[in-house]
């Protein structure tokens, strides 16, 4: 059976990088940090940005959604909802997406 989801892993790293593109907040935190890490790491080593990045998005969202934080706040519980569950995200194909968009961005 294939999971994949409008050319992602499968429907939870979509709906997590769907997120993160859609939400001024998200978009912007996460672009400065993706540039940060960019910035501190020798250019010919891209793939251990990728997975400094892959991490930290993990850590990122697994504060969010702390059990608390989610009731309290309407917006996390909406995106908890349509992501379902981050276990399954794909983080790393995630960090790899934003390190196309950096470069994309780098180069215009």
């Amino acid at each position: 059976m294939c999971e994949q989801y409008n050319g992602w892993t499968n429907r939870e790293t979509w709906a997590m990088k769907l997120w993160f593109d859609n939400d001024e907040g998200f978009d912007s935190v996460v672009n400065d940090r993706v540039a940060e890490i960019f910035a501190t790491n020798e250019l010919e080593d891209f793939a251990t940005a990728k997975r400094e990045i892959a991490d930290w998005l993990e850590e990122f969202i697994a504060e969010l959604f702390d059990f608390d934080s989610i009731f309290e706040n309407r917006s996390l519980f909406t995106m908890m909802q349509d992501i379902g569950s981050t276990y399954r995200v794909n983080w790393y194909e995630i960090a790899d997406a934003f390190y196309i968009e950096y470069t994309d961005n780098s180069e215009a």
